[in-house]
Order: structure tokens, then C-alpha cells, then sequence
């Protein structure tokens, strides 16, 4: 038998992980309160990297995932603007550029 189709592996970050200290503090930073950090019960190609690269993964940007890949799908326009702020801001302080 063959399967055919999406294997998604779970993904997972440690809490403490680096990556985490810098999304939460920039994410305040930005919006004024605290992230909130839960699991995913969707598939992502997160797994695949945290699990066979080594590769920190955060699954995050704009939008509630209760409208998304349903009909009249829609994200706020101030919504992908914070996050595209906060997403720049995580890739500068990661890389470290001043």
C-alpha cells in the first residue's frame, strides 16, 4: 500500500528557545500586550524543518484561523501590516542588525 497525500510531522519549539524571547518581546513591542502562544491542530511544513533540519520554527502572522480556507476568507489589511512589522523586526533582531 502507498499513501499518497500531505504527511505533516508536528513541529515544536521550547519555550525558552531564543526565537520565542524575540517574537514575544517584539510582538509587545508593537501591539502593547502579550502574544498568545498555543499549540496548532493544523498541519504545517513546520514539523519538517523543526524535526529534520533543526530548524526553529513559529507558526505566526495575521488573520483568525476560523475564517481561513473557508468561503469569503479575509484578513484585515491593519492586521498583515502589524505582522509584516513585527515579522521585519524578528528577521532584524535575529540576524543581528542594528
Amino acid at each position: 500500500m502507498e499513501w499518497f497525500g500531505a504527511r505533516w510531522l508536528p513541529g515544536d519549539i521550547a519555550l525558552d528557545h531564543p526565537l520565542m524571547g524575540i517574537l514575544c518581546n517584539t510582538y509587545r513591542q508593537v501591539l502593547g500586550r502579550d502574544p498568545e502562544i498555543k499549540a496548532s491542530p493544523w498541519g504545517t511544513d513546520g514539523g519538517l524543518l523543526s524535526q529534520l533540519a533543526n530548524i526553529p520554527v513559529v507558526v505566526f502572522g495575521a488573520g483568525v484561523t476560523e475564517v481561513a480556507h473557508y468561503p469569503n476568507e479575509y484578513i484585515e489589511i491593519k492586521r498583515i501590516l502589524e505582522a509584516a512589522e513585527i515579522i521585519a523586526l524578528i528577521i532584524m533582531e535575529w540576524c543581528g542588525v542594528a
